[in-house]
């Protein structure tokens, strides 16, 4: 396959990222999961504040093929926020997985959403804490694991200190 199939916009924010970074994009965007003939792909919309991640709005579209062309079917909205700003890390990861028949996406406080691949719906929401609690977040994508369960990855901070500055050498 030498062709271009398909083209998605679904961070409509590059050009603004690359205009306050010098040219550069400091972004880590999740791969397109495919699952027969559905294609699940991170968005995001917003406004791009290299001061303040919080700005961007994170969420996931499910695509399919039908006649040759792939549709949108639907999307669903996170209530995720990411903390920090470029002074402190890169912008954070929003990564979706496929699992168990359901696709599972980072939502507020380092829980994730459970959504039904074919409509998006909500179908239950896993929290690690057991309470909602807003100073986590997904660090990265939730882990399928070998005895078909789906393992959050996300950490707490405290107001005062996200995560250590790094350092350039």
């Amino acid at each position: 396959m030498n062709s271009i199939q398909a083209s998605i916009v679904y961070d409509p924010l590059v050009t603004d990222e690359m205009s306050a970074n010098s040219g550069e994009l400091l972004a880590h965007y999740q791969v397109p999961l495919i699952d027969s003939s559905n294609v699940y792909m991170e968005f995001k919309s917003g406004t791009y504040n290299k001061n303040r991640y919080a700005n961007e709005i994170w969420g996931e579209s499910a695509f399919q093929w039908q006649n040759g062309q792939l549709r949108k079917v639907w999307s669903f909205t996170s209530d995720s926020t990411a903390p920090g700003s470029q002074a402190d890390f890169w912008e954070p990861v929003f990564h979706g997985v496929l699992a168990n028949g359901f696709i599972y996406v980072p939502g507020s406080g380092g829980t994730l959403f459970k959504l039904n691949t074919q409509t998006g719906a909500v179908v239950s929401r896993v929290n690690p804490f057991g309470s909602l609690d807003r100073p986590a977040m997904a660090l990265a994508p939730g882990t399928n694991s070998s005895i078909r369960r789906v393992l959050p990855q996300c950490a707490r901070w405290n107001s005062t200190r996200i995560w250590p500055k790094p350092t350039h050498h």
